[in-house]
């Protein structure tokens, strides 16, 4: 039992892991024909029954604002690409929402009377209001992470590119159409503002503010640099794709010295305990059945002579 625990456990973190890791998302976007804005669509369930509540929802409950930081609020959905075409009066009905649905399951549990209801029930409508902010930042993080790691590859696509005679622009544009991810949709929109006539700075001011990946920051104030000194945008490129090449060094040389530590506190919290209880449990059945009690392997069954 001891051992079936640890591997489903093990297993557990394993797939939340692999479900959560961006790597491979950021590489297989390009090959998906589902559209990420398909659940946003009008056709779907969020948007025939559970906008229409949050759009009544939020205007009524104008009190708990004050307990929201609204600018904090706007920037994480930017950084996370508006999920669902939210806004703070929106995102405010669906915590409203949440705490609703979570005090229902919390007065099901205590009508159970199950271990801690009461407490269940007092916490349940406060962890329904803070669920959509741990969402929320789970979204924006994720969407990041993915920036982040498709930043290196497009860099070098686009150092070829520009040092194949392509321009800036028509470069981004051509690697932008062919590759995908929220990378591609940032470039895109960054494209939009470059023909309604932005200046460039400014397109690559608002691009660096969208988003806080510090990658993306350091590419952006590159180019800006390079453009006003006059340096030529193909030097610069090189550069950043070299330095971004080391940053990736640096960070997968510093998740693995973070494995270390989880390993062992899995091993303490985990592998520890159920030896300690195995050998906890061999004691107590030679307690109460004697010392010539036998445990037949790979059956469980006990034979005390």
């Amino acid at each position: 039992m001891a051992m079936l625990a640890f591997l489903s456990i093990i297993f557990l973190f394993a797939g939340i892991q692999r479900y959560t890791a961006p790597g491979a998302r950021v590489y297989l976007t390009r090959f998906s024909m589902v559209d990420d804005r398909a659940s946003a669509s009008k056709d779907s369930y969020f948007e025939r029954r559970i906008r229409p509540l949050i759009k009544k929802l939020g205007p009524r409950f104008t009190l708990l604002r004050s307990f929201m930081d609204e600018k904090a609020i706007e920037r994480k959905l930017v950084y996370a690409g508006n999920p669902l075409r939210l806004d703070v009066e929106q995102f405010l009905g669906l915590k409203i929402l949440s705490s609703i649905v979570a005090l229902c399951v919390g007065f099901y549990l205590f009508y159970l009377d199950v271990c801690l209801g009461p407490l269940l029930l007092v916490a349940s409508p406060v962890v329904g209001f803070l669920w959509p902010d741990w969402w929320l930042n789970g979204q924006a993080k994720r969407r990041q992470t993915q920036i982040t790691l498709a930043l290196p590859d497009m860099l070098d696509l686009l150092s070829v590119c520009v040092q194949a005679g392509m321009g800036f622009d028509a470069a981004l544009a051509n690697i932008s159409q062919n590759m995908g991810g929220p990378l591609s949709e940032e470039i895109t929109r960054y494209l939009m503002e470059i023909e309604m006539g932005e200046p460039r700075a400014e397109a690559l001011n608002r691009l660096a503010e969208r988003n806080n990946s510090e990658d993306l920051r350091t590419f952006v104030g590159a180019l800006i640099q390079a453009e006003s000194l006059g340096v030529p945008v193909a030097d610069a490129l090189r550069i950043q794709a070299d330095d971004m090449r080391v940053r990736r060094s640096q960070r997968a040389k510093e998740l693995a010295a973070k494995a270390s530590p989880k390993i062992s506190l899995v091993t303490v919290v985990i592998v520890a305990p159920s030896a300690v209880f195995l050998l906890i449990a061999a004691l107590v059945l030679g307690m109460l059945f004697g010392s010539n009690t036998v445990i037949l392997g790979g059956r469980g069954m006990l034979h005390t002579p």
